[in-house]
């Protein structure tokens, strides 16, 4: 019973809408439309006027703006010659740019850090790969792909002296980290470990600078072992060992006597060496 008059009630409102709306539909066919001259009043449209408005744009400040834009970031930048025969834009040398030029420096530090970038390109490459590292380079090599950076050989030397320094004060660090130190290519430093010998890094002189530094370290105190020392003279283990032997050959003790080590040291011809 209650469902029956739910439905009553929803026909009752169905119909109700519907009876409004046709008597909204009939007044609307009834009432008139209106001009536009009977709605905004006669006159409201100047064809002349209008046409010229639309042939000239309103006047705006927008070129100067541009133009006093150009002008300030000229101010900040540097300012531009507009004589100039240069039809990009001659800057004068007497310029205000707050840019420098690059230095010799920054060119060297872009091309270590562009041969960084391509190294690792490489290096995802060869792991892709599954191949081996020298199998990789010697490939490059036979086709003309393995071009390194030319570097002085007074630079090579410098870089190669603060490789065996780092060496020496870490023994553990991996070629390839020290190689990230040094803004150098593995690749390269390989082949630097392959053209220097130590002995070349240091001449006769500074060899017998270090190794008198090592017997005065060593005499002042005997109990010190020689993986310290060489920290402290900043070469590697191996050099110093190698040093040891080499002096040990022409007749110098090295731990019996440490004076004595520093006075023939001192007199000695550096021929002999």
């Amino acid at each position: 019973m209650e469902e029956f008059w739910i439905f009553i009630m929803v026909v009752f409102i169905a119909t109700n809408s519907l009876d409004k709306a046709k008597s909204v539909k009939i007044k609307l066919e009834e009432t008139p439309l209106k001009t536009f001259d009977e709605i905004f009043g006669e006159g409201w449209w100047d064809k002349g006027e209008a046409a010229e408005d639309l042939k000239i744009p309103a006047p705006t400040n927008f070129g100067q703006s541009v133009h006093h834009q150009i002008d300030r970031q000229n101010n900040q930048i540097g300012q531009i010659e507009p004589n100039s025969t240069d039809q990009l834009g001659q800057i004068e040398p007497n310029s205000t740019d707050q840019n420098p030029p690059l230095t010799e420096s920054d060119h060297s530090d872009n091309a270590k850090n562009g041969e960084e970038q391509n190294e690792n390109i490489a290096e995802y490459k060869r792991k892709q790969l599954g191949l081996n590292f020298l199998t990789l380079y010697n490939w490059k090599r036979e086709l003309g792909q393995s071009k390194p950076k030319k570097y002085p050989h007074s630079e090579q030397k410098k870089l190669m002296k603060r490789y065996y320094e780092i060496k020496g004060q870490n023994p553990k660090i991996i070629d390839k980290d020290i190689a990230k130190m040094l803004k150098i290519g593995r690749v390269t430093l390989f082949r630097w470990k392959k053209q220097f010998k130590r002995q070349q890094l240091y001449p006769l002189s500074k060899q017998k600078e270090l190794m008198k530094r090592y017997y005065e370290i060593k005499n002042q105190n005997p109990k010190i072992i020689d993986k310290d020392i060489a920290k402290m003279l900043k070469i590697a283990r191996v050099t110093l060992f190698r040093w040891k032997k080499q002096f040990n050959d022409v007749g110098h003790s090295v731990e019996e006597n440490a004076v004595a080590n520093v006075q023939e040291i001192g007199s000695s011809n550096p021929e002999s060496f």
